[in-house]
């Protein structure tokens, strides 16, 4: 069977795509723009969904919470919405360090399913992970399913961050612009604190940049 047929037969409706996840399945989704809103809103709508958890890392469209003996949401990087429905006790917090988040997957989780936004599919097969050769890739590997959404908008990249068709579950199409972080408003206090942060910083450091309107601050310096 051809690469192309392949697409053919696996590609489908999302309802359909999420039929393939099954109970006590923990689902992994990449950072950010990684994240499927097609499959996760249809996920929401599950009758599959039993004691399942979903391990998510600042998520651009807001926190799924559903029954907590249906699905468990577990946040490993926390926006706004994810500290809101923690402090309302709606979500779990899994503190990691970025690098070990693989390890630490690996050790904790069960069954799972990677689910994911990718470039359409190369000539070969092979799907891109995009803005996302993160932790995704190493657990799509020995993943029990794994479900994409194609997006033409999500850029191709290379490295380790390829998915062949061959080891798909499922896969549906959403074609939409990725979602971005709003530029922050810089206020007068943070650019006084911004001022003394770079009355620190030497030629040649090497700087970790964060969101936020006061490192957005520093960085007009």
């Amino acid at each position: 069977m051809t690469v192309n047929q392949l697409y053919t037969q696996k590609l489908m409706t999302a309802k359909e795509a999420v039929h393939h996840i099954g109970p006590e399945e923990d689902l992994i989704t990449p950072i950010m723009a990684g994240e499927p809103p097609l499959l996760l809103n249809e996920l929401a709508n599950s009758q599959n969904l039993k004691d399942n958890r979903l391990f998510q890392m600042l998520s651009p469209y807001g926190v799924l919470t559903l029954p907590e003996n249906r699905l468990k949401t577990v946040s490993m990087f926390m926006g706004a919405s994810e500290r809101k429905a923690f402090q309302e006790g709606k979500i779990d917090l899994l503190p990691n360090h970025f690098s070990n988040v693989p390890d630490l997957l690996k050790e904790i989780t069960r069954n799972h399913a990677v689910l994911a936004v990718v470039s359409p599919m190369d000539e070969k097969g092979y799907f891109s992970l995009g803005t996302n050769s993160d932790y995704v890739y190493e657990m799509s590997k020995t993943a029990r399913t794994v479900l994409l959404e194609v997006n033409e908008y999500m850029p191709r990249t290379y490295g380790e961050n390829q998915i062949h068709i061959s080891d798909v579950t499922a896969l549906v199409e959403n074609h939409r612009p990725l979602p971005e972080s709003p530029e922050m408003r810089i206020s007068e206090k943070d650019e006084k604190i911004a001022g003394f942060v770079a009355d620190l910083i030497q030629n040649g450091d090497t700087l970790q940049i964060g969101f936020g309107s006061i490192p957005g601050a520093i960085m007009n310096f």
